[in-house]
């Protein structure tokens, strides 16, 4: 995390919300997939990244409000 916060990257913080989801731990993987999006609102691979979280947790109508996001960048 410190390292997240003192390189602040979409990227790192995509890729940190990747691994997080991997162990299970959604909730969290959701908090990188948002960092990465307040640093880059068009970062696809987050959104899409977030999208999956939200399904996974059951949170259904955001997977679908980031679904028709992706959907306006032509990836949904």
């Amino acid at each position: 995390k410190e390292k997240l916060t003192a390189f602040p990257s979409p990227q790192l913080y995509t890729l940190a919300g990747i691994t997080l989801g991997k162990m299970g731990l959604y909730n969290k993987a959701i908090e990188s997939f948002e960092a990465a999006l307040r640093i880059d609102p068009a970062c696809t691979t987050a959104l899409y990244n977030l999208y999956i979280a939200y399904k996974k947790i059951g949170l259904y109508d955001k997977a679908e409000a980031v679904r028709k996001k992706l959907k306006l960048c032509n990836l949904g």
